[in-house]
């Protein structure tokens, strides 16, 4: 079995969130999704940041009662 590759390029990291490439781009650019690091020119994106994204989502509060103090964000990302 192949491992999972590190780093991801945004159409590929769009495919991990079920988004267009185009959605993907903006989640990146209003802070909802991290930034990616860039080597060189080249932007990419490190799947375990992405990952803790899913699962800082997961992990919060569901009840308006709960919502008192915003769960940690992935390096880059705003609070939802």
């Amino acid at each position: 079995m192949e491992e999972p590759k590190v780093l991801l390029t945004d159409k590929e990291a769009a495919e991990l969130f079920s988004l267009a490439t185009s959605t993907f781009r903006k989640h990146v650019r209003i802070g909802i999704l991290p930034s990616p690091i860039h080597i060189g020119r080249v932007a990419r994106w490190r799947r375990a940041d992405l990952l803790k994204v899913v699962d800082d989502l997961a992990n919060r509060p569901t009840t308006a009662s709960d919502r008192g103090a915003a769960p940690d964000t992935a390096p880059g990302c705003r609070p939802l």
